[in-house]
């Protein structure tokens, strides 16, 4: 995928069209941006505007999920950087999830990074720059990506995707910019289905018992390991009532939703709405802690349906 495929970040494609033409390539890069970005396309599309291919691109691979070894590093990198490029003029290292290089990691590539081969160029890609020590950080040339905005991203979706204009709708609104994040809930059905049984919950929390919401609670237990997903939809949920309650009805991105949300909005205080801001924050800090997941949802959700009554 070229530069001008990549939706979104002109600011970041523009630096690396200059750099090319111009020839004022860096030695190392640091591509700073969430999960889902466009980091590794952004990447991949810079490479190739340098004519590079395999096998002078090498990815760093890591065994361990969540640490990239000073082993990894010295065997991938330090130990085969002097090699020259097999074919092209550069040779590119590729060190995805940077912010999971130990200290050790790191102080082993420094050198690399301070005074490499004039063919050598290093590209750190990672969601926390603030992981990386700031010898590193300091002598990168340092980009980040952005959202891309709503109507972009929406239109990207609808065309290439091919998606109705409410599913186009809903994806960009849910993923906040993030294509990635975006494409993912538009093509898997996984997410489709968990969407769709977390909008069940919200959609009865003013008109049912808490027994009634028990077993549609108990159902998200399958989905342990997207909680940050399940919150996003209900950070969503939240913003779209907040929506309705300010009078602007036209902003909603769940436009399918809006009856149940216009009934809702007769019955909470923008106070209330806030707090379950507060809650789902807390939900996701809890997780991270550890706690028992499901005892911690139900217990939000018993909070949440209080807030309708309690005005």
């Amino acid at each position: 995928m070229g530069l001008d495929q990549i939706i979104g970040n002109e600011r970041v494609k523009e630096y690396i069209r200059q750099a090319v033409a111009h020839k004022k390539v860096s030695h190392a890069y640091i591509i700073e941006g969430e999960k889902g970005s466009g980091k590794k396309l952004i990447t991949d599309a810079f490479i190739s505007l340098l004519g590079v291919d395999a096998p002078d691109v090498i990815r760093v691979i890591h065994e361990k999920p969540n640490i990239i070894s000073v082993d990894e590093i010295r065997d991938q990198v330090v130990n085969t950087i002097d090699i020259k490029p097999y074919k092209y003029n550069y040779k590119v290292y590729i060190i995805d999830e940077a912010e999971k290089m130990g200290v050790p990691a790191q102080n082993a590539i420094l050198k690399t990074v301070e005074e490499p081969p004039s063919y050598g160029i290093l590209f750190l890609l990672t969601t926390s720059k603030g992981a990386l020590l700031d010898t590193i950080i300091s002598r990168c040339v340092n980009l980040q990506t952005r959202p891309v905005p709503d109507r972009e991203l929406e239109n990207y979706l609808r065309t290439t995707c091919q998606l109705s204009e409410e599913e186009a709708r809903f994806a960009s609104g849910y993923a906040m910019g993030n294509i990635g994040k975006a494409k993912n809930a538009a093509a898997s059905e996984s997410f489709q289905e968990m969407k769709e049984e977390m909008l069940t919950i919200l959609r009865l929390l003013d008109e049912s018992s808490l027994y009634q919401l028990s077993e549609p609670v108990k159902k998200l237990g399958k989905y342990k390991d997207h909680l940050h997903e399940l919150m996003d939809i209900t950070m969503l949920w939240y913003r779209d009532l907040l929506m309705v309650m300010s009078g602007l009805s036209e902003q909603i991105v769940l436009k399918g939703e809006f009856e149940h949300l216009y009934r809702q909005s007769k019955r909470i205080s923008p106070l209330s709405v806030n707090l379950a801001f507060d809650r789902i924050q807390l939900m996701r800090s809890r997780f991270k802690a550890n706690v028992n997941y499901e005892a911690s949802m139900e217990m939000m959700f018993i909070q949440m349906r209080g807030d309708f009554f309690d005005r």
